[in-house]
């Protein structure tokens, strides 16, 4: 059994304990910010040490890929071979959809969610969320209060459910392209649909086609 110095066995425990409290290890920063080192150089030389004792091995796909072993012995045979869950994807949230243009950029973020991948189809870039207003979309099992994913794109296929803007009003509608109109199909049988004309002067955006649903409950 190789020995551990006393400082090494810490940061071991801490990302043993961290690993099983949150459901996925450390990052060299969160390390070093555990043991008030002066820069992560420091987590890594620790954990770069470990490694070679065997007592942890690093998943170089991912950004948060160190694995403790249950044997201090630099082996294969003696790795925990498992699949950690995977990190989950921060989504800003950007404001309501009913009306006001929602600023997007993650600086003006009204809150973040951390959220399982599941949630945005994988996706952990162009990915913002807004909340829904009202029952237009309710008959597509999205409610009031609901957050919609959006994965944010100024385009979009007929049939598609989008945030779409027109003139500084968001709205969320499946998206139909007609000639000389788009319009903006509800799922409630007791709304009618939005047409908008391209000959009346009036500004049409896509800002992003939904991806997901998140409800608080």
């Amino acid at each position: 059994m190789l020995e551990l110095t006393d400082r090494q066995q810490e940061v071991l425990d801490f990302i043993g304990d961290f690993t099983r409290s949150n459901g996925y290890p450390p990052t060299m920063r969160e390390i070093a910010a555990q043991f008030g080192f002066s820069s992560t150089n420091a987590a890594a030389s620790h954990v770069k040490a470990l490694e070679k004792k065997g007592v942890i091995r690093r998943d170089q796909r991912r950004s948060r890929g160190l694995v403790v072993c249950d044997e201090p012995i630099a082996t294969p045979s003696n790795l925990i071979n498992f699949h950690l869950p995977e990190e989950p994807v921060r989504v800003p949230v950007l404001g309501r959809v009913a009306a006001g243009q929602p600023l997007l950029a993650e600086a003006q973020a009204e809150e973040t969610l951390l959220v399982d991948p599941f949630f945005t189809q994988g996706r952990r870039d162009d990915v913002f969320s807004l909340v829904i207003s009202g029952e237009s979309m309710i008959e597509a099992g999205i409610h009031d209060g609901d957050y919609d994913f959006v994965r944010a794109a100024q385009t979009a296929r007929s049939g598609d459910m989008v945030i779409a803007m027109i003139d500084g009003d968001t709205t969320c509608k499946y998206y139909y392209p007609e000639a000389g109109s788009i319009r903006l199909q509800p799922a409630n049988s007791t709304m009618a649909p939005i047409i908008w004309y391209a000959d009346q002067g009036r500004e049409f955006t896509i800002l992003g086609i939904v991806i997901g649903v998140y409800r608080r409950v």
